[in-house]
């Protein structure tokens, strides 16, 4: 072993480490590991940047367009109605159906994104079916791994196979993969894994409702999960008062009392009708002698208050209920949020949704403090109280928020499918190009992405923030990972040592090696990353074996969506941890069977369609 082949194992031994620990952002490590793999001088600058041209990396970009797109023309919202109605009430076959759907709708976008969509639309059907939710939660999540193996564009993974054989691709020996050429292994796989769902992994499930739950969750119902105080009262602004004709924003009784105006009652002569107008407490509202605040804080919080400014408590809110005003709805930060890493205060999150965040809890844990300097991580849920208006917007903030648990007040809003038609339309294109081969995959992807901007399926900013820039930073750092272990003969001397110690081995335990492997370090860290390591160490040990690599390198990108056993393995899992009430052990329980029973079935699939 030379000392360059040794600098460059050193290297990436460091990044996986690194990528395990979980102590820094996944794409800063990959830009670290490109960087250091640079100075050796075992990579050019061509050679250090191609990743960020790589048509895979772009494909990934065009494919979070179209499935951006596809979320908020409302098309994914509509199917996931389907499977309560297909069902008839049956909660097993409502189960059998929804992560029937979800497999389907993974094959086409973002896993992530269609687990986000069918939360809020998997919490309503355990209402309706009065099951418990870590019945229906870890399901969808398994589902939308299953279907990630269906098509090519199914999960980045899939891509990066797909690359790392183009690549080995000659007219002799066309090594290419087409846009089904994974679905026949990738039904079979999803068919193993839904058949464990619905007998054994159903039995595995927790099911029992979480402490506090209502099948009708209700305001009060939802408050009372959090323990959050229901106080409302009216509070008048008498004369004198240090709040007479000076802007609301002045005040700031937010921060001085923790007071919560919910709004402002002024009564107005215009107004016969009622007598009052209600208007919103914006920071420039002047405030007038006579004007009523709707306030909702503890106790001794409005004791402070009216002690302080000079304004009196009047008997507690009457007539309009304090439900026909504020609500309450729990969110859950995506992957994609602008929010994680940073705290509420930062964020100015009031400021800018116009809502209060009353709790948060991460990993299922409520998190103790001031809530306002808290760096936020994706997978947080925040309970969020604010006007109906404001919390109906949260249904269209699809890149930051998964609108979780919402009241029966929430769950009546119209699903808006004016552009729907286009999108199915332009997706339908896409997988017949695709499927046809007609032009490359990465210019059918972008005209797909650009088709549904012209259409207005989706604008120009938002596309730009449908990327996950995270993953293709990720991904383009971690591409010349290959070039270098071939530049210092590094990939040679790791395919030689596994070819001698699996020379002897039959084809079925060299790929059991490979499907293994992947699977386990796809658990810790990035399946993509993951698949860019492994990959290319598969083709080379499969030829120098003289077996096909096609196999080989199948295997490894199909045992990359195998993130089952922790709640850290895939995204996906994070998001259904909170909504499902999981624990870490749940996920070991019912992941590592179905991990193991995935492998296996992959293990005899694989060959029947890719012969050695």
């Amino acid at each position: 072993m030379t000392l360059s082949i040794a600098l460059v194992y050193a290297i990436v031994v460091v990044a996986i480490v690194l990528f395990v620990r979980d102590k820094m952002r996944p794409d800063v490590i990959g830009l670290l590991l490109l960087l250091a793999l640079f100075s050796t001088g075992e990579l050019t600058v061509s050679e250090a940047l191609a990743g960020f041209s790589d048509p895979i990396v772009l494909m990934i970009a065009g494919l979070l367009v179209v499935g951006e797109a596809l979320m908020q023309t409302g098309v994914a919202a509509r199917l996931g109605q389907l499977p309560l109605r297909l069902a008839k009430g049956s909660p097993r076959l409502t189960l059998l159906f929804l992560m029937i759907l979800v497999a389907t709708l993974s094959a086409f976008m973002s896993s992530t994104g269609t687990v986000a969509v069918m939360i809020p639309v998997a919490m309503a059907i355990a209402r309706a079916t009065h099951t418990p939710p870590a019945q229906l939660m870890m399901p969808l999540a398994i589902a939308s791994m299953l279907g990630g193996t269906l098509t090519l564009i199914g999960t980045p993974p899939n891509l990066v196979a797909a690359g790392v054989l183009a690549g080995a691709s000659t007219p002799e020996n066309p090594l290419d993969l087409h846009f089904f050429s994974l679905t026949p292994v990738g039904l079979v796989v999803a068919a193993a894994g839904l058949v464990y769902v619905m007998t054994w992994g159903r039995r595995l499930l927790p099911n029992t409702f979480p402490q506090g739950h209502d099948a009708r969750p209700s305001l009060r119902t939802l408050r009372t999960s959090w323990g959050v105080d229901e106080r409302v009262e009216r509070i008048v602004v008498a004369e004198g008062s240090t709040l007479c004709n000076a802007p609301f924003g002045d005040a700031d009784l937010r921060a001085r009392f923790d007071v919560y105006v919910v709004e402002v009652e002024r009564r107005d002569p215009r107004a016969f009708h009622l007598g009052t107008r209600r208007l919103q407490p914006t920071p420039t509202l002047l405030l007038e002698a006579g004007d009523i605040l709707h306030v909702r804080a503890t106790r001794e919080a409005i004791a402070s208050f009216c002690d302080t400014c000079g304004v009196q408590r009047l008997e507690a809110l009457e007539g309009r209920r304090p439900e026909e005003v504020m609500g309450v709805a729990e969110v859950i930060l995506t992957p994609r949020s602008r929010l994680v890493g940073r705290t509420l205060r930062e964020a100015r999150f009031r400021d800018l949704y116009e809502v209060n965040v009353l709790g948060i809890r991460r990993m299922g844990k409520p998190l103790d403090g001031g809530l306002a300097d808290v760096p936020l991580a994706f997978g947080d849920t925040l309970l969020v109280e604010g006007p109906w208006r404001r919390l109906q917007l949260f249904r269209t903030l699809s890149r930051d928020f998964v609108l979780a648990e919402i009241p029966d007040e929430l769950e009546s809003a119209p699903i808006t499918m004016d552009r729907a038609a286009y999108a199915i339309v332009i997706l339908a294109v896409l997988l017949v190009v695709m499927t046809l081969g007609i032009v490359p995959h990465v210019i059918a992807v972008f005209g797909a992405a650009l088709a549904m901007v012209l259409t207005r399926c989706i604008n120009m900013d938002d596309a730009y923030r449908s990327m996950n820039w995270r993953s293709l930073v990720l991904i383009a750092s971690i591409l010349p990972v290959a070039t270098a272990l071939e530049n210092t003969g590094g990939m040679a001397l790791l395919v030689s040592s596994l070819t001698q110690w699996l020379a002897t081995a039959p084809p079925h335990a060299t790929l059991f090696v490979f499907l293994f492997a992947t699977s386990v370090m796809s658990q810790v860290i990035s399946n993509t990353a993951t698949t860019v390591l492994l990959a290319p160490i598969a083709l080379q040990t499969a030829v120098a074996l003289g077996f096909s690599p096609l196999p080989f390198v199948v295997g490894v990108a199909i045992a990359a969506s195998t993130a089952f056993s922790t709640p850290i393995g895939s995204p996906v899992n994070l998001l259904v941890l909170a909504p499902g009430g999981y624990t870490f052990r749940d996920f070991l329980r019912v992941g590592v069977p179905l991990q193991l029973l995935v492998l296996l079935v992959a293990l005899v699939a694989i060959p029947l369609f890719f012969p050695f």
